[in-house]
C-alpha cells in the first residue's frame, strides 16, 4: 500500500463558468486513498523487479487524465451515454476520480469514476508502457471489440476506444497505450491459497471493498462452472476459434459473490485462434476439434499460482467436475440457440465416454506442447498430472448426467 498524503485536486475548465475536479487515488480495502505528492514522485513500476527509467506515477495519472479529456472527452461521453442513455457534455461532469487499482507486469489498471448530477458511472483505463505490453493490449482490444460486437457477450467488458499518448520528461519521451472499457463493479480477483479446510483446497477472494475472504465450497465450484461455460460459449464450432492463453494466475477471470449469487466475468482476451489447423468442413472434423477444445479446457482450468504469484498449483477433482458441468451447459445453450453443433450434447458425451484413459491420453498429447503452453512451470505441472487428470476425467464423464 501507499502511505498517502492528500494532493491538491486537478481543476479543469469545462466552459466559461464550470470546473471539473479530477482526483488521483490508490485502491485500498474499505476506502480508496488519495495520492500525495510523495507518491506521485515514485517511479512507475514495470514489473516486480523493474522500474521505468524516468516515468513516475504522476506521469501515469496525468496521461490518463489527458486520455480521458482528449477530443473534448468524446469517448468518455460516448461511454456514459451507452451505459445511461444520457446525453451530456463535459460541463455536466463535476468530478472524475482516477484510481490506480493494479500495477502489473504487462498492464496498469485504473478505475474511472465519472460523477454527474444524475449518474455515477465507472469505467476502466488499461495502460501498457513496455513494448510487449503494448503489443498485447492492442491485440486484446481488437479481439474483445470483435467478440463483444459479434456475440454481445455479457461476460466480456465492452470496449470503447484506445489511443497512444507520448509523455515527455526533459529530453526523454515514452509512449503509453491506453484503452477505455467497461468496469465490472464489485468483481474481484481470486486465487488458490495455501489454507485448507477439512483437507479441501480453498480459494481466496481479493475483495478490495470488504477485505479478503475465503470462498465457500458452493461459491468456488460455481466459479469454475461459469469459467468453463464462458469459454465454451465463446468457442466457434465451424472454425475452432477459441479464447486462448487465458490463465487464472493472471487474474483473467473475476468474480462477484453477493446475496447468495455468484457471477463471473472475463476481463481480457489475449488471443482468439483455432485450436487446430485441420479443415473443419465435415461434422467429424468439427467433432475432433471440439474434443481437443474440451480436453484443453479441462487441463488449463486446473492451473493457478499460489495466491496469484507463488508456485504453480493444481486444482482438485471437485473443480474439474464443476468445469465439465459448465462445458455441457454451454453446449446445450449453443445447440438451442444456433443448432450448428456437429452432434447433440448427449451424443458428444457418449463419444467421450467411449474413449478409455489411454485413448484420451493420445488425444490430449498434442495439447501438451511447450509452444502452446508458454510457461515452463505450467508444462512441468501438466506433465506430472496428465495421467491422473485423464483418469479422473474419464470417471467424471462416466457418471456425468446419470
Amino acid at each position: 500500500m501507499f502511505a498517502c498524503e492528500a494532493s491538491a485536486p486537478n481543476l479543469i475548465e469545462t466552459d466559461e463558468s464550470d470546473q471539473m475536479e479530477i482526483t488521483y487515488l490508490f485502491a485500498d480495502p474499505g476506502e480508496n486513498k488519495p495520492a500525495g505528492n510523495r507518491d506521485l514522485s515514485k517511479p512507475l513500476i514495470l514489473s516486480p523487479s523493474e522500474k521505468h527509467p524516468f516515468l513516475t506515477l504522476k506521469h501515469y495519472f496525468n496521461a490518463i487524465k489527458e486520455f480521458l479529456l482528449q477530443d473534448n472527452g468524446r469517448h468518455v461521453l460516448g461511454a456514459i451515454h451507452e451505459i445511461t442513455a444520457a446525453d451530456i457534455s463535459l460541463r455536466d461532469i463535476s468530478r472524475i476520480n482516477i484510481c490506480s487499482e493494479k500495477l502489473g507486469a504487462f498492464y496498469h489498471i485504473a478505475s474511472i469514476e465519472c460523477i454527474t448530477g444524475q449518474h455515477t458511472v465507472k469505467l476502466t483505463v488499461t495502460a501498457a508502457v513496455s513494448d510487449a505490453g503494448k503489443k498485447c493490449l492492442d491485440q486484446d482490444f481488437s479481439v474483445l471489440k470483435h467478440l463483444t460486437t459479434d456475440n454481445t457477450s455479457p461476460y466480456l467488458p465492452r470496449q470503447y476506444t484506445h489511443s497512444t499518448l507520448t509523455v515527455h520528461e526533459g529530453e526523454e519521451s515514452a509512449t503509453i497505450l491506453m484503452t477505455l472499457s467497461e468496469w465490472f463493479e464489485d468483481f474481484h480477483e481470486w486465487h488458490l491459497t495455501s489454507e485448507t479446510k477439512n483437507d479441501e483446497q480453498q480459494i481466496v477472494l481479493w475483495d478490495m471493498m470488504r477485505g479478503n475472504r475465503l470462498l465457500t465450497k458452493k461459491e468456488s465450484t460455481e466459479l469454475f462452472r461459469q469459467v468453463a461455460k464462458i469459454l465454451t460459449l465463446s468457442y466457434d464450432v465451424t472454425t475452432s476459434k477459441h479464447i486462448a492463453q487465458w490463465h487464472h494466475a493472471a487474474g483473467d477471470f473475476i468474480v462477484r459473490c453477493s446475496d447468495n449469487r455468484t457471477d463471473v466475468r472475463l476481463t481480457t482476451v489475449r488471443e482468439c485462434k483455432p485450436i487446430t489447423e485441420i479443415s473443419l468442413d465435415t461434422p467429424v472434423a468439427q467433432m475432433a476439434a471440439l474434443i481437443s477444445f474440451f480436453l484443453d479446457l479441462t487441463i488449463r482450468i486446473r492451473i493457478d499460482r499460489l495466491n496469484g504469484v507463488g508456485e504453480t498449483v493444481w486444482f482438485d477433482r471437485e473443480f474439474l467436475e464443476a468445469a465439465v458441468t459448465g462445458f455441457f451447459e454451454a453446449l446445450h445453450i449453443k445447440q438451442s440457440e444456433t443448432g450448428n453443433l456437429p452432434a447433440a450434447p448427449e451424443d458428444f458425451l457418449t463419444l467421450l465416454r467411449s474413449f478409455g484413459a489411454e485413448e484420451l491420453a493420445a488425444l490430449a498429447q498434442p495439447l501438451v506442447d511447450p509452444d502452446r503452453l508458454k510457461s515452463q512451470d505450467d508444462l512441468t505441472m501438466i506433465v506430472s498430472k496428465i495421467d491422473s487428470h485423464l483418469n479422473e476425467l474419464h470417471k467424471i464423464l462416466d457418471i456425468y448426467g446419470r
